[in-house]
């Protein structure tokens, strides 16, 4: 009886619409994603020890915050820094669970979750790869803070994996 109803030509309609309110000036919000990264590099500040496998704790000339004695501000005397790189990307975010896309994965806990996004499927890598987001930086002064995901990106959409719906909690 629904078989003639929902065929493949309304699931593209269906698609294209949820398209439409996911383009950067519809129903999306300026989303900056954290991305950690695994690469350490020696602190620009200090003189980096090889035997010790740390910092020798003396100022390194024309590092950015001179000290005398102590550790080293810059790297906390470890001798090493993490970079880390950040994307902005625009995201659907739904703070009202009752709008929430049901998440299947039985590690995600309903009452962890804060605020879910929702996107298009290319953004499933970027997503996926982000540790920590800021949802519209703009109202960052209303108090809204950092999110942390919480389980893997899942992919959904009427019949067919076209979206992406991300689970956060707040950091």
């Amino acid at each position: 009886m629904f078989t003639d109803l929902i065929g493949a030509e309304f699931k593209k309609l269906h698609k294209d619409m949820i398209d439409g309110l996911l383009s950067d000036t519809s129903l999306t919000v300026l989303c900056t994603l954290y991305y950690a990264s695994t690469k350490f590099t020696d602190c620009p500040n200090c003189i980096y020890s090889p035997i010790q496998h740390r910092s020798s704790n003396k100022y390194e000339p024309g590092g950015p915050i001179p000290f005398y004695h102590g550790i080293c501000p810059y790297c906390n005397g470890r001798g090493r820094t993490q970079s880390s790189s950040e994307e902005d990307l625009y995201l659907c975010a739904l703070w009202d669970s009752k709008d929430w896309y049901p998440l299947s994965q039985n590690n995600v806990n309903m009452a962890d979750i804060d605020v879910q996004t929702f996107s298009k499927l290319d953004t499933y890598t970027k997503l996926k790869k982000a540790n920590k987001i800021d949802i519209n930086t703009s109202i960052k002064n209303l108090g809204f803070p950092s999110f942390v995901r919480v389980g893997d990106p899942e992919p959904c959409g009427l019949g067919q994996a076209s979206h992406i719906a991300t689970a956060w909690k707040r950091a």
